[in-house]
């Protein structure tokens, strides 16, 4: 709320409560693409080179520093919602969803 004038809400507040409206992971897993399992191709653009999305604070070994700098595996981060892609393409960058 701005200090100056309380019954008026913070133009940064309400800003920032239509970003995280619009882009909620609840929003975005609605709204996404979902399979079952891998797809074998993008649903978008048809590339067969899709790579897996892990999140969470990784150990980097040599294995997984490979296929991460290979883009085998991209990092999601380490905010877990339930509402995560659990693939990406690496073409055209498409987020793919697990069906719930």
């Amino acid at each position: 709320m701005d200090k100056n004038n309380s019954n008026k809400p913070d133009l940064e507040d309400e800003e920032l409560r239509k970003f995280l409206k619009k882009y909620s992971p609840e929003k975005l897993y609605s709204e996404g693409v979902k399979a079952s399992e891998k797809p074998e191709t993008c649903p978008e653009c048809g590339s067969s080179d899709i790579a897996d999305i892990m999140y969470g604070l990784p150990v980097f070994d040599e294995s997984l520093r490979k296929n991460v700098d290979r883009g085998n595996i991209r990092l999601g981060g380490c905010v877990i919602t339930g509402f995560d892609a659990q693939w990406q393409c690496r073409k055209c960058e498409l987020k793919i969803y697990m069906k719930k």
